[in-house]
């Protein structure tokens, strides 16, 4: 397994988002999937689309104590997938990913009394489960997160964590029932990360890295 890395101002890496988002759309209008069946409060929405083109989103619940919910949009409309607020209320940075099966994948932390926990938990039968134990982090605490699978399935995480008052980053993988690292951390990081973790057809690992001076 190889990291790549990629540091570039804010602004362009922005820029560049909108040009590939840009390049992907085969129409030359954005077309409005509306807010139908959803709590106008709803705030910071984390999308992903499954492989038959079913949009699904992740988003803190405004009518649910903004806890996190998830709902894919079916027949012009935002359905529930699961449980609302299924989440605990002090939920933050969430990442979102679908995979081949159509199942949705979430990443998030929360703070408890004695620190921080990532949790990664998937969607099956009826209910949301989690996907191993959580991820212990250090009480200084943690920011974004970035969730991903490979080409056999394997959830992998990225997150930024403060270590000594400096932030470093991590990449998780989950083996045989634990999440366990993938490679050494990489630190420091100068001001806040935001990583972005992507796989290529040949499973490297990829992720930009964003970094304001």
């Amino acid at each position: 397994m190889q990291n790549r890395q990629l540091r570039i101002p804010l602004l362009i890496s922005g820029l560049m988002l909108a040009a590939l988002l840009l390049g992907c759309m085969r129409t030359q209008a954005w077309t409005d999937v509306k807010i139908r069946g959803l709590n106008p409060r709803t705030s910071d929405p984390s999308l992903a689309i499954s492989a038959d083109g079913v949009p699904f989103m992740l988003y803190w619940d405004g009518a649910n104590h903004f806890k996190l919910s998830v709902a894919k949009f079916e027949k012009d409309s935002w359905v529930s997938v699961g449980a609302q607020g299924f989440s605990s209320a002090n939920a933050f940075p969430v990442s979102l990913t679908v995979n081949a099966a159509g199942i949705p994948y979430v990443a998030y932390g929360n703070i408890i009394n004695d620190g921080h926990r990532l949790w990664v938990m998937r969607f099956e039968g009826e209910g949301w489960i989690p996907v191993g134990p959580p991820v212990i982090l250090k009480k200084e605490g943690f920011i974004f997160t970035s969730l991903a699978l490979d080409a056999a399935g394997v959830p992998y995480v990225a997150y930024t964590e403060f270590d000594r008052n400096k932030h470093k980053l991590l990449v998780m993988k989950f083996e045989g029932g634990l999440w366990i690292p993938v490679g050494p951390p990489i630190y420091p990081l100068n001001g806040g990360g935001h990583p972005s973790l992507v796989f290529s057809c040949k499973n490297y690992v990829h992720y930009l890295l964003v970094e304001r001076p």
